[in-house]
């Protein structure tokens, strides 16, 4: 193709398809950071950022939502953490909202 770009392109799509675009919340604002929360804390900054009428689209929960014996150890299980999210289905119910 050399510099030709767009027939690159067409021809990319012709194999794999079109591409997307991104869904507009993907491009508002985002919140997420990596340390020890909870569902209580992580629910307070959701609702901080509404009563100043700061838009939030993305809301992560971060790395610390995995499964803990204590909050000193290292995560790395795929189930909730009960110390920091007692009832996970709660809090995503609750965000959904």
């Amino acid at each position: 193709h050399g510099r030709d770009y767009k027939q690159a392109m067409y021809e990319y799509t012709l194999i794999a398809g079109s591409i997307p675009l991104l869904p507009r919340y993907a491009l508002g604002s985002m919140h997420t950071r990596w340390y020890h929360y909870n569902d209580r804390s992580f629910r307070h900054m959701v609702v901080e950022h509404e009563s100043r009428a700061i838009p939030l689209d993305v809301a992560v929960i971060d790395m610390d939502w995995h499964y803990l014996s204590d909050i000193g150890t290292p995560w790395g299980a795929y189930s909730w953490s009960t110390l920091l999210f007692p009832d996970a289905n709660l809090t995503q119910t609750w965000l959904h909202r």
